[in-house]
């Protein structure tokens, strides 16, 4: 059986061919019993979603198995984008700062603006994470923001 003959509806105690041996495998299996290789089957569906975050969400990490699988990505606002630039600057001003009071005082000033900007932003990145089982009734199991992941969700539904 292909990845393309599994549907959503369809229970777990499907097989798939071992790309090694060619013997049936649960796509449930960690390993094919015959061989031992392990078992790389991914329900269609998640490969849709596998395609749609290489294009339109490049920086996302992803482990996807069999039925399932967890994303996480990190993003930044504009104020924390201006956050880190004031903080880079903030280093770079110290450094200067040994050499001229004015650029140690730059340095003070930058590094506070610096710290506030984020702070206010709450970090320097804001972390968004979600979890996917296709064999649950709602299939989003965990989410941390649904508005980033919007597209997401929607290729699942």
């Amino acid at each position: 059986m292909t990845n393309a003959a599994m549907t959503s509806g369809e229970t777990s105690a499907l097989l798939a061919p071992c790309p090694a041996c060619g013997k049936s495998i649960s796509v449930d299996a960690d390993a094919c019993p015959g061989c031992g290789r392990g078992n790389d089957w991914v329900h269609p569906r998640l490969l849709n979603i596998v395609e749609h975050l290489r294009a339109h969400h490049p920086a996302a990490v992803y482990e996807v198995r069999g039925h399932r699988i967890a994303i996480e990505m990190k993003t930044q606002n504009l104020r924390q984008k201006v956050g880190m630039l004031f903080g880079t600057a903030a280093v770079v001003l110290l450094i200067c700062g040994f050499f001229s009071s004015v650029l140690m005082g730059l340095s003070i000033l930058s590094l506070a603006v610096s710290g506030l900007l984020t702070a206010f932003g709450l970090s320097a990145f804001t972390h968004h994470a979600i979890q996917i089982d296709i064999r649950q009734p709602n299939p989003v199991i965990a989410v941390s923001d649904a508005n980033a992941w919007a597209s997401v969700i929607s290729l699942v539904r």
